[in-house]
């Protein structure tokens, strides 16, 4: 009986051992390859801001706006970024400024923008921005950002003074240039 057993106990414990150096076939990779755009120094970017400002015009009743944008386009690397953008504005004191009963305008403009120094090291960087474009019911649109990018490389807060410089038809003449001042509060992916 003991006999038996020994040579049970020795079969089961060969088959476990022997149990243990059987590979399994791979299984075909059927997955996509996943690509981590984080890493990524140049694609795709975009950017979503909000922003207020106010004109500078002396001896003059001035014209608010709060309004958003929105940025899609490429990014070469972190120093340069180019892209299209679309705004909405609306204007405050629109009727004591210029010659139209409607408050809103829809900027459509080319973004330019990059870091100043390298962000690879750092959470936070000053940035560049100047959008150039045109006004549906106004203008010329032009407006230089200095600021501040909180964050990643992709993902990044972003905190702006601008200038802004728009042509408008005013109760004064037309095409008259408007000067003011924005701040700008965004995120950019």
């Amino acid at each position: 009986m003991k006999k038996r057993i020994y040579l049970m106990s020795l079969a089961f414990g060969a088959i476990v051992m022997f149990a243990q150096e059987v590979r399994l076939p791979e299984l075909p990779n059927n997955r996509t390859h996943y690509t981590d755009y984080n890493d990524k120094e140049s694609g795709y970017w975009g950017s979503i801001s909000a922003n207020t400002s106010s004109t500078l015009m002396f001896k003059r009743k001035n014209m608010q706006n709060v309004g958003a944008d929105w940025v899609n386009g490429y990014r070469f690397n972190e120093f340069l970024r180019v892209g299209l953008g679309v705004g909405l504005r609306y204007y405050v004191n629109n009727d004591h400024v210029r010659r139209s009963d409607i408050a809103w305008s829809f900027p459509i403009y080319v973004d330019v923008r990059g870091n100043i120094i390298s962000q690879q090291d750092r959470g936070a960087v000053p940035y560049w921005s100047v959008d150039l474009g045109g006004e549906i019911r106004g203008g010329l649109y032009f407006s230089p950002t200095l600021g501040y990018r909180f964050g990643t490389q992709r993902g990044s807060l972003l905190l702006g003074v601008s200038y802004t410089l728009q042509q408008a038809d005013t109760w004064k003449k037309n095409d008259e240039s408007i000067n003011g001042v924005s701040l700008k509060v965004g995120y950019e992916f």
